[in-house]
């Protein structure tokens, strides 16, 4: 017997005489028995290679502690063994789609083994605990604590006197694969001889350690899909009031996937920012634990296709010769005026008011809130290299020296920036004759005209 523990995902000692109630065990429940003794007792048929299981609820994952006392009054062998399964992608222990993590009791070495299991794959041993520990014909009493930090590290111990003077068995390992449980149980194989031979005692599945917060990724514009280590109790979960972005917004809803109940999506009344700290408070895991301050996750705003005004041209070089400290090229600079927005640039086009061509920025085109960029001929983007972010475009279109009309349009069409500039905005005659560019002073005052633009 042993005291109840705070946040138990899985707890039975038999005591009330059966596995069908508190917890509910499920499999080929007809071969197995309490016996008189308040113990789990196998009694399978005497036919060798029978396979026998019991399964139970169980979501248990990470920051998780997992005991159980066992006895397995038998030579344990290849075919003659016990695996406690910890997590269980679902309750058909045999099944071979079934995945998760196992402790194997006995086998070839005599020894407690912790596998992991892939769907449709042969399981794998990452801790080997020690040979010849289950070594005797009629008695291997053992009682087993296996426990995984929130960092998956996961720890085997034994004690062989079946008390709790538990010792390392085998090294430490790490392993994440597998994040959710669907179930916990005993899958045995054995002998014709050993159909009752197996004992089992004080499961005790206990998860008392907060959620994680292991990463929040953009999925859209204003909606943030926010990953936890473990499954998160829905009253809390889909609490939009529990989240916030540092400084700033909260999130209108918030969504538990019914799939993956780690993962909340959060859907914001406007436009993310670029750069973001995301907060979720007292968000509690399905056992009641929850962290006491805030947990935290950076992510950067997807690229938002820029609106009116976002995407400027800040600079115009039209004539090129002679050269003053510029390459030999023609160029504008574009310039995104958003302090919070990354601008996706696909599809937004250049080019001069009523003609046909346009030069269409690239795919993974982006500018970052308060980036500026070099926009020229596709062949002269290497002459800017020094100059920072640089776009050579095809179709770039051909600046008149004494003045034009160039426009910038969004991908579906729709003027995002307009100038028209002239020659006669250099004000300085020497700057006039070319190699000087032209600069706007104020990119805030987009109506000013000519006094906004002066010689760079």
């Amino acid at each position: 017997m042993f005291s109840h523990a705070a946040s138990a995902q899985l707890r039975d000692d038999f005591a009330d005489g059966n596995f069908t109630q508190n917890p509910t065990w499920a499999g080929t429940a007809n071969f197995f028995t309490v016996n008189t003794q308040g113990q789990l007792q196998s009694n399978g048929p005497a036919v060798t290679g029978t396979r026998l299981q019991l399964a139970a609820p169980c979501r248990a994952s990470t920051g998780t502690t997992w005991e159980f006392w066992a006895n397995l009054r038998l030579a344990t062998s290849a075919s003659n063994l016990a695996d406690v399964w910890l997590l269980a992608s679902g309750p058909d222990l045999g099944s071979a789609a079934t995945s998760g993590y196992f402790v194997r009791l006995g086998g070839t070495a005599d020894n407690l083994t912790l596998f992991r299991k892939d769907s449709a794959k042969t399981a794998v041993a990452f801790i080997t605990g020690k040979t010849g520990t289950l070594s005797s014909s009629t008695n291997n009493l053992v009682r087993v604590r296996i426990t995984r930090s929130t960092a998956s590290r996961w720890t085997l111990e034994r004690d062989l006197a079946g008390g709790r003077n538990f010792v390392a068995d085998g090294a430490p390992a790490t392993d994440a694969a597998y994040q959710h449980s669907a179930a916990a149980g005993v899958a045995l194989l054995y002998s014709s001889a050993n159909g009752k031979n197996f004992y089992f005692d004080d499961f005790n599945v206990v998860d008392a350690t907060p959620p994680l917060l292991l990463r929040a990724t953009p999925l859209d514009a204003r909606r943030v899909e926010v990953v936890f280590n473990e499954a998160v109790d829905p009253a809390t979960g889909a609490l939009a009031a529990g989240y916030q972005l540092r400084g700033g917004a909260v999130p209108v809803a918030a969504e538990i996937l019914a799939n993956n109940p780690a993962v909340v999506r959060l859907t914001f009344g406007a436009d993310l920012p670029a750069a973001n700290v995301l907060e979720a408070r007292q968000v509690a895991d399905l056992f009641g634990n929850a962290a006491p301050g805030a947990l935290a996750a950076s992510f950067v705003g997807l690229p938002v296709a820029p609106g009116f005004g976002d995407l400027i041209i800040s600079e115009i070089l039209a004539d090129e010769t002679p050269v003053v400290g510029l390459p030999e090229s023609e160029f504008v600079e574009i310039y995104n005026r958003s302090a919070t927005k990354t601008l996706s640039l696909r599809g937004v086009r250049l080019g001069k008011t009523g003609a046909t061509a346009q030069a269409i920025f690239p795919d993974t085109a982006r500018l970052l809130p308060g980036q500026y960029a070099v926009v020229c001929g596709s062949t002269r983007a290497a002459q800017f290299a020094s100059f920072g972010k640089a776009y050579g475009l095809t179709n770039f279109p051909a600046l008149s020296n004494g003045g034009d009309q160039l426009v910038l349009r969004g991908a579906g069409g729709r003027v995002l920036f307009e100038v028209t500039y002239s020659d006669a905005w250099y004000r300085d005659a020497r700057k006039q004759a070319g190699g000087w560019s032209l600069e706007m002073v104020d990119p805030a005052n987009l109506c000013a005209g000519a006094d906004n633009w002066t010689p760079g």
